[in-house]
């Protein structure tokens, strides 16, 4: 009877905190429940990887081999750093963190909210911890809707002569146009704080953020004042914005250094990996000339892209 009366009571209280507003990302009994009920630890298991039978290895995408380049240049032979990346996959096809995993012992965070992709990437014995959920737009937990597209993973990630990559996005930062066609799941979404709180981590090496519009949103909700990140590697479709985004996450203590399409790496500034310079965004003329559409055209024919 004591017993349960200390319950009923500890729910009551829990109750309370919760009618004062959204959750704080600290609350001790969030991550408590993060910790215990959600994260998955590394995998004991030999790694069961597909390598060279994965057809997404046979030819990289330009942002994989745009990457690798980054993180040799960055990171050169490091040992046991430490990464987060959302928007894991299946934890093989073109992941930006297995090569540091398996060959300089870096360990880390991998966040996959689609459930497909994350039974997939659990069967690959990562040696890292798991978690699926999203990371949370805002600074508490939210549960969102997502969107899922059809799965193309592991030796199905060629389609048509195209890479696949995870297009998965929560349904607030969709385009409109691409709303149907598409399966919807109400997923949820936890602060990249509060998992960190969970896991008694307070520095990171390198944090992959690929989450298909959500990037930005997630940036701002995070206390980069208690945590760390020295490195972020982040996708950002819309590249007109990538001058406005340049400047934003000055204010957050970081300078873009390269740029590639839609992908940009950020470094905190003052650290060893900060060239003292800043990528300088070159103009964007929206205007095409006829010789260009004309290009254009032939381009798409062949089911390629041309960039000027």
């Amino acid at each position: 009877m004591v017993l349960r009366k200390l319950r009923v009571r500890k729910i009551r209280d829990y109750l309370i905190r919760s009618l004062q507003g959204p959750i704080p990302y600290d609350d001790p009994e969030l991550v408590a429940y993060i910790r215990h009920k959600l994260l998955i630890p590394p995998s004991a298991a030999p790694y069961n990887l597909l390598g060279k039978s994965n057809t997404a290895l046979i030819k990289p995408e330009a942002s994989e081999r745009f990457y690798k380049n980054i993180t040799k240049h960055l990171f050169g032979d490091m040992k046991g750093g430490i990464f987060i990346e959302a928007g894991a996959l299946d934890g093989e096809s073109m992941s930006n963190t297995l090569r540091l995993e398996t060959h300089q012992g870096w360990s880390g965070l991998l966040v996959e909210a689609d459930s497909v992709s994350f039974e997939k990437l659990l069967a690959k014995n990562r040696k890292s911890w798991s978690l699926n959920a999203c990371l949370s737009p805002y600074p508490y937990p939210s549960q969102e809707m997502l969107s899922s597209h059809s799965h193309y993973t592991g030796p199905n990630v060629l389609t048509a002569g195209l890479k696949v990559r995870a297009m998965h996005s929560l349904l607030a930062y969709m385009k409109r146009s691409a709303v149907t066609g598409s399966w919807y799941k109400k997923v949820q979404c936890l602060p990249l704080t509060s998992v960190l709180t969970a896991l008694n981590i307070t520095h990171v090496d390198l944090w992959v953020l690929d989450v298909e519009g959500a990037e930005m949103d997630i940036l701002r909700s995070f206390d980069f004042k208690k945590f760390i990140v020295d490195v972020i590697y982040m996708e950002w479709k819309a590249r007109p914005e990538h001058r406005t985004v340049a400047k934003e996450v000055e204010d957050f203590g970081y300078r873009l250094i390269a740029r590639e399409f839609e992908d940009l790496v950020l470094v905190r500034k003052g650290t060893v990996y900060d060239p003292g310079v800043s990528y300088i965004i070159p103009e964007v003329n929206v205007s095409l000339t006829a010789e260009q559409q004309e290009t254009v055209k032939i381009f798409a024919e062949k089911g390629m892209a041309v960039q000027f």
